[in-house]
């Protein structure tokens, strides 16, 4: 991965595949050496191109404990906005609830929630898909004041027209509603450790 990263032309086709290639064979070696490669392959800022398989790979083997969320929270406000690899991290979040232990689910739902309301305020793409599947796991925050917030924060700050039209078009929705009927489901918006 790194020889072909450090090419001062990273817009080669054939060395940006092979380094793909690389990062895809490595996520698949479950030992804690090749995710702690990842971390520190993650924290470069040049490494964008790349961050749609070493991202997710952070998750493969994990149980989406609070440290692990808090630190993809944490890349989040880093990397998504400019790599737009927000999709790949809540699907692989999706399909590690799938596997892990189901006494672990509720918890592990709960964080990956709190992950997602997150995100929607700190991505540029993806934003409509993570708001619906958001109201899939949490059917309360489909009709809940946080999600008139995030959405209001959505088309106050987002330049994409399409997007922009959409949160507007839902804010409307919501604004409707008496806010006394709103769900109010302030856990959401509380960090992965429990903080505010």
């Amino acid at each position: 991965i790194t020889n072909n990263v450090v090419e001062e032309n990273w817009s080669v086709r054939r060395k940006e595949r092979a380094a793909r290639m690389a990062a895809k064979q490595l996520s698949e070696i479950p030992l804690p050496v090749v995710t702690n490669f990842f971390r520190q392959f993650n924290d470069k800022d040049d490494t964008s191109k790349l961050k749609g398989i070493t991202l997710p790979a952070m998750l493969y083997r994990t149980n989406l404990e609070p440290e692990v969320m808090a630190y993809m929270r944490s890349l989040c406000v880093r990397t998504n906005v400019s790599c737009n690899v927000g999709f790949d991290v809540v699907y692989i979040m999706f399909e590690t609830l799938k596997t892990m232990p189901d006494e672990m689910k509720p918890a592990a739902t709960n964080r990956v929630a709190q992950y997602i309301y997150f995100s929607i305020m700190h991505t540029t793409r993806s934003i409509a898909w993570q708001d619906r599947e958001l109201a899939k796991i949490i059917p309360a925050y489909s009709n809940s004041i946080q999600r008139l917030l995030a959405l209001r924060y959505v088309e106050a700050s987002i330049a994409n027209p399409r997007i922009k039209e959409w949160a507007h078009k839902e804010v409307e929705s919501l604004s409707s509603i008496p806010t006394n009927k709103l769900n109010n489901i302030s856990w959401i918006a509380e960090d992965v450790t429990g903080g505010k």
